[in-house]
């Protein structure tokens, strides 16, 4: 184990039981953490590592340390140009208002809810008729067909990038 700030610990090791000793602690004192993939590029482990806390703090997931299990979002997030300025100017104008922090808000458990309706109104603590007018009100806000397939990855793709490029906003003023 080495200390590399008062607020960051690597923990290098190939043994799996020791890492699940390391992951519980952690899970049951509420730290965040973040698990490479196995590596043998010290400095690759660390990034990856990083990377996946801040993945999950900026979206929320909190649901698996392991970046495995965000790649997908860091390699998207890592692409240059992949989003629309368009709809980013669109996410931005919507996150202005209180109505429309409301449908971001549901947007978000929608994609965390992986596309459920029923589980993102339970999540929300809405009825379901209530998400599907939001969701319809997205689909109209952006002009794109929430259930058409190749729209709302063009959506999810630039929401990755407006959440990510928020948070870093509201990280540096």
């Amino acid at each position: 184990m080495i200390s590399i700030s008062p607020s960051k610990i690597i923990v290098i090791t190939s043994q799996q039981n020791l890492m699940q000793n390391y992951l519980q602690q952690c899970l049951n004192h509420e730290l965040k953490i973040g698990i490479s993939n196995k590596t043998t590029r010290i400095g690759t482990g660390l990034k990856q590592a990083e990377n996946t806390v801040q993945i999950n703090k900026i979206f929320k997931l909190n649901k698996s340390p392991y970046y495995k299990n965000v790649r997908f979002i860091d390699k998207l997030l890592s692409t240059k140009d992949i989003a629309d300025p368009d709809i980013l100017d669109l996410f931005t104008s919507l996150n202005k208002t209180d109505n429309g922090h409301e449908l971001i808000q549901t947007l978000d458990e929608y994609f965390n809810c992986s596309g459920s309706v029923s589980e993102t109104s339970k999540h929300l603590h809405i009825h379901r008729n209530t998400t599907n007018y939001r969701l319809n009100k997205i689909s109209e806000f952006f002009n794109l067909d929430i259930h058409n397939f190749n729209d709302i990855f063009e959506l999810y793709i630039n929401y990755l990038t407006f959440k990510n490029v928020d948070f870093k906003h509201k990280m540096n003023p």
